[in-house]
């Protein structure tokens, strides 16, 4: 798969996009994901303050089974960061 190792995110939800082999069967934390007949997948997950450790699995014909986990620190301040409140 070729998603980042860790990130972080002001959003309480994340789109990870991939490309993984043809054939693959994935799940990120136990949960399948949707992969299309050349290997994309692109899956909408759900973010808890804090840090999110998301587990992708990808699982081949052959039944070898490839893990990667990818770290995602969900900060809601971020974004009152980005784009301070105006003072009135």
């Amino acid at each position: 798969t070729s998603v980042p190792n860790e990130f972080t995110s002001d959003k309480g939800q994340i789109t990870l996009e991939g490309q993984t082999s043809i054939g693959v069967i994935l799940t990120i934390n136990a949960e399948p994901v949707f992969v299309t007949p050349d290997g994309h997948f692109k899956e909408l997950v759900q973010l808890n303050p804090g840090v999110n450790e998301l587990v992708l699995q990808a699982k081949s014909r052959a039944e070898k089974v490839t893990l990667s986990t990818v770290k995602v620190l969900y900060n809601q301040d971020l974004a009152k960061v980005a784009s301070p409140a105006t003072k009135e």
